[in-house]
């Protein structure tokens, strides 16, 4: 696991000139879209990938579910986007932090935004046995007040991993406990310096399945997803060369 570990440390020079270069806004554009369209998926929601260009253009909605997924989508892609820019890079992760992205996710007035769940229930697409309603809150103080000590001791890819794994077995939030979870998981990583690891629809079973067994099931599937963003950064680098190349 340390040579894919190494591997990736080798290959993050292109994204990180991708990133951090701003005549390369094109390929931050094009990675938030497939973050998007990816955890949507992730979710069993196949979007229009039109109503995620309508919506990260800022055009008019044609109707009322248009407006409510441009709300949902401006939201999460302003999340996603303060990772990638470095606005929340030293955001402390605890409670307070959890309870404001789903607020932020949250529809706007909502009651359950920022709220626990109380009620047991079945996670959604999930096929995961998460605690019960009445020990969310215990459960969730006890995951964080050791992710201070698990980031520091452990891989931030590892730390990443076991810290997600952990709390989607809680699943906190009646609403959009797997947003949260993975944007949890990618707080750690963008931290840390790793690009985001974006779950491709394709790899969605082998997600659920590590998610339904222990931690270190999820560890190939989140540096699965740290290689896809890779990949895409390094294409989108050769492929902005060849053009510059033929000018």
């Amino acid at each position: 696991m340390n040579l894919t570990y190494l591997e990736i440390d080798n290959q993050r020079a292109v994204y990180n000139t991708l990133i951090e270069a701003p005549p390369e806004l094109e390929f931050v554009d094009a990675l938030l879209f497939s973050w998007l369209f990816h955890d949507h998926s992730i979710e069993g929601v196949v979007l229009d990938p039109e109503a995620i260009r309508r919506a990260l253009t800022n055009r008019p909605s044609r109707n009322y579910k248009d407006r409510q997924i441009k709300h949902s989508l401006n939201r999460q892609r302003e999340i996603a986007m303060s990772m990638l820019d470095g606005t929340r890079k030293n955001d402390k992760i605890d409670l307070l932090w959890l309870r404001e992205i789903h607020m932020l996710l949250s529809t706007p007035n909502s009651e359950n935004a920022g709220r626990y769940r109380t009620r047991d229930t079945t996670p959604g697409v999930y096929n995961l046995k998460c605690v019960k309603g009445s020990t969310v809150s215990y459960h969730l103080q006890k995951l964080f007040d050791s992710v201070e000590d698990i980031i520091e001791n452990e891989h931030p890819i590892r730390a990443a991993a076991k810290i997600h794994w952990e709390f989607m077995q809680i699943f906190p939030f009646d609403e959009y406990s797997g947003f949260v979870g993975r944007l949890l998981m990618n707080q750690i990583l963008t931290q840390a310096g790793y690009p985001p690891a974006i779950f491709h629809q394709m790899d969605r079973q082998n997600y659920f399945d590590a998610l339904d067994t222990k931690s270190s099931r999820l560890i190939p599937v989140v540096l699965e997803g740290i290689k896809s963003t890779l990949d895409a950064a390094q294409h989108f680098y050769d492929n902005s060369q060849m053009i510059r190349a033929a000018y």
